[in-house]
């Protein structure tokens, strides 16, 4: 699997925005601001963004994300879990009591300002499309090497059919020598 970029992370957030604009002009989450917090288990926090209408934030969204990125990297489990099975972590010096994260594999996104339901959604989508570009690049990289073994075994399959048998016979002693 490629790996994971804070260029790659940047380019999933600018594909998920237009849905998370409808999301916040639509009316469906309870206001227009949102932090993100975007990385890996073994990177950290490879991309942060945020997401506001010009009204001054009435919390500090940006530290409550980052929390959460940080329980569900300490714990390996989203925050809706962690708050539901062992809610004695929450709450401490530096912690938030939210939820509102994913975590897929190594990949892990946080974030904070809607509805907790909406933050975990939102989490999922970006993570959703991280995989999806990942799952590009190697499929781009397979073809690349599919394309030159191509190459290859049909260059060897001209050489041994037009060297009039020469060809196959130093093959075939190439290949009983291996």
């Amino acid at each position: 699997m490629p790996r994971l970029t804070k260029e790659l992370v940047d380019l999933a957030i600018t594909l998920a925005t237009p849905t998370i604009n409808t999301l916040m002009e639509g009316g469906i989450t309870k206001r227009n601001h949102l932090q993100i917090v975007a990385g890996s288990l073994n990177d950290g926090v490879l991309s942060t963004a945020k997401f506001e209408d010009g009204i001054p934030w009435e919390h500090k969204y940006g530290p409550v994300a980052m929390s959460k990125f940080n329980l569900t990297v300490k714990w390996k489990m989203p925050t809706r879990l962690i708050q539901q099975t062992m809610p004695e972590v929450l709450g401490d010096e530096g912690t938030t009591i939210w939820w509102g994260s994913w975590i897929d594999k190594q990949i892990v996104c946080a974030c904070s300002g809607v509805q907790p339901w909406m933050d975990e959604m939102i989490s999922k989508i970006i993570i959703d499309i991280i995989r999806g570009l990942l799952f590009q690049i190697q499929d781009d990289q397979f073809q690349e090497k599919v394309a030159v073994g191509q190459d290859f075994y049909w260059n060897l399959i001209r050489w041994v059919y037009f060297k009039d048998g020469e060809g196959f016979i130093t093959l075939f002693i190439f290949l009983f020598h291996l």
